[in-house]
């Protein structure tokens, strides 16, 4: 693993200079080895402070993913609210101002209740 570590860093380096090398080692080792959250992920608004899980990864997708492709998230384990896991898409799941969503490995959002 360090040797793909080191072999990204190389390949990033030169295409893109030493700094900006070391920032994206640091950050890959934060969200993936020390499995904390990116500083800067997007933020999706929302008018009510209650609604079924599935809405609220439809509403971060829009029309990018399937209604069938978003419950398949659910029932895989991949959908998780301030790091618990939701596996029932039709669970009504209260938001609050700051709440972070992470939808399998890459994925996350901060809800901003309007």
């Amino acid at each position: 693993m360090e040797a793909k570590k080191q072999l990204a860093m190389e390949i990033v380096r030169r295409y893109h200079g030493d700094r900006i090398a070391v920032e994206e080692r640091e950050w890959f080792d934060n969200v993936f080895s020390k499995n904390q959250i990116p500083e800067s992920i997007p933020e999706v608004e929302f008018d009510e402070k209650e609604l079924p899980a599935v809405h609220i990864v439809e509403k971060y997708f829009g029309d990018k993913k399937t209604k069938s492709e978003i419950r398949r998230l659910f029932v895989q384990g991949g959908v998780r609210k301030n790091n618990e896991k939701i596996m029932n898409p039709m669970d009504k799941i209260e938001l609050a101002n700051g709440d972070v969503f992470q939808i399998g490995k890459q994925t996350w959002f901060r809800v901003n209740l309007a």
